[in-house]
């Protein structure tokens, strides 16, 4: 009987002393932020962020969105025509609203790709810019194609549009 009473006894302390170090443990905390969500209707663009809707653009044939990790950009896939399709990237200002960059990604991108390949911009026909992923918050790995003459232009390129951010 002794042996059992020390037994219980025994367990019931295992039992308390788990319960007080799962206590002492730290409590992770989780911060719920509110989700982006878009509506596109008629050839326009909005961004609902909790009760705020407002226009982000109505310019373009078709949008697809690729919001960044951080929710702090928000990458544009615009159609502007059937064979005219840029990327435009909107940053969220300190009033929470987003705005486009003032420095165009679409420009640099071509730009940069032309002096590396050795074409000339205004040669480029049917240019496209598929938004492939997100690298991190301020980098993201796009696609470029198009053609010059008789040659199709076909690039993967990494841009960090932090330079784009200032």
């Amino acid at each position: 009987m002794i042996k059992y009473s020390l037994l219980i006894l025994l367990t019931t302390f295992s039992f308390l002393e788990v319960a007080c170090q799962e206590k002492s443990q730290p409590v992770k905390q989780t911060i719920q932020t509110e989700t982006l969500s878009f509506i596109k209707e008629d050839g326009t663009l909005k961004v609902k962020e909790g009760k705020k809707v407002y226009l982000l653009a109505d310019d373009a044939i078709d949008y697809e969105t690729f919001v960044s990790p951080d929710t702090t950009l928000i990458a544009v896939e615009t159609l502007l025509m059937s064979n005219l399709q840029t990327i435009r990237v909107y940053k969220k200002d300190a009033g929470g609203f987003f705005q486009p960059l003032k420095n165009a990604l679409s420009t640099k991108l071509w730009h940069d790709l032309s002096e590396k390949e050795g074409f000339s911009m205004d040669d480029i026909s049917h240019p496209r810019m598929k938004f492939l992923k997100w690298i991190d918050n301020e980098q993201a790995l796009i696609k470029l194609s198009g053609e010059i003459e008789n040659k199709v232009i076909d690039a993967n390129v990494s841009c960090d549009l932090h330079v784009l951010l200032k």
